[in-house]
């Protein structure tokens, strides 16, 4: 999560790819999946930007999440 005063300026994409490259590097994944709330466009965003597709929606705990995929 992003401060709201920090928010609007990529950091989330940042650090979105920083995460994903560092667990690809580590070996501790090869696939990273999110699971995002449908109505978070922001993240949405966020995510594709940092090369995640569309992959499904899922129930998450009784909740619609929209599952995104980096390969």
């Amino acid at each position: 999560n992003i401060a709201p005063e920090h928010r609007q300026r990529g950091l989330g994409t940042a650090l979105i790819l920083v995460a994903c490259r560092d667990a690809v590097a580590s070996g501790a994944a090869t696939q990273i999946r999110a699971l995002i709330k449908p109505d978070n466009t922001a993240s949405q965003r966020a995510f594709q930007r940092a090369g995640f597709t569309v992959a499904d929606d899922e129930d998450v705990a009784g909740q619609r999440a929209l599952c995104m995929v980096l390969n």
